[in-house]
């Protein structure tokens, strides 16, 4: 089996989803940013926001298996997608507040790849960028872009 290089790693996007509490691909708060892919113990926030695909709380999964947020650093293209005005205050702490691993959802904006490919790039419907005070327009100024969702 052939490892993947740098450069494939580098050239790959990932498509990431924020929850409320600001996780990022079910890197709960207090995920280290250089963790790799994992099995994780979901928090019972994040359980009670994923209950709607569930018949019951109690069928929803206590564990998962994630990409640990080093892993997902390592994209030269990240794509998070936020949807709904319960997740506004963890997009604009992820977009505009200070990195940190109690808002994994910061991680992306860290600096693009190693060998300087890629973006980072926000898919934010209206009403989950609503607490973003630095949007203006199709662009803003924090580690790539945030564009309005239709």
């Amino acid at each position: 089996m052939r490892r993947p290089s740098r450069h494939t790693a580098a050239s790959t996007s990932r498509l990431l989803g924020i929850g409320t509490d600001g996780h990022l691909a079910f890197n709960e708060p207090g995920s280290s940013f250089g963790s790799l892919t994992r099995v994780k113990t979901l928090t019972e926030q994040t359980r009670e926001d994923n209950a709607r695909f569930f018949d019951s709380l109690d069928e929803v999964p206590i564990h998962c298996v994630t990409q640990g947020l080093g892993t997902i650093l390592r994209a030269g293209h990240l794509v998070m997608l936020a949807f709904g005005e319960g997740k506004a205050e963890a997009v604009a702490a992820a977009v505009e507040g200070p990195v940190s691993a109690g808002m994994p959802g910061s991680a992306i904006q860290a600096p693009r790849a190693r060998d300087g490919s890629g973006g980072r790039g926000r898919s934010v419907p209206p009403g989950a960028c609503r607490l973003l005070p630095l949007f203006a327009g199709p662009q803003a100024g924090v580690a790539g872009s945030v564009r309005l969702a239709s």
